[in-house]
């Protein structure tokens, strides 16, 4: 695992920064607190991932992840700290 500070840009978003970095977005608002939205010049702490992410598809569920992955439902919940998944997110599996 990597961990440095980032230094938000203009156009930067967190699922910008997720996708750029390699790591969830969840991630990046829990580890900086974060309770509104960034803004330019909000330096961030970013931890990257070394294990690659998934990205959820507009055709994923939780039940079709967890076959492919060979993993529970709940663990793939618990391990990315979410109460459900959506599209566009990148979770660890």
């Amino acid at each position: 695992m990597k961990k440095f500070f980032y230094r938000v840009q203009k156009e930067d978003t967190i699922m910008a920064l997720s996708v750029k970095f390699n790591v969830c977005a969840f991630e990046i608002i829990e580890k900086n607190c974060l309770k509104k939205e960034i803004e330019s010049g909000d330096i961030l702490c970013i931890e990257s991932q070394d294990e690659p992410l998934y990205l959820v598809k507009p055709q994923d569920t939780l039940l079709s992840l967890s076959k492919k992955f060979n993993k529970e439902q709940d663990l793939i919940l618990k391990e990315n700290n979410l109460p459900y998944l959506f599209c566009g997110l990148k979770i660890k599996v």
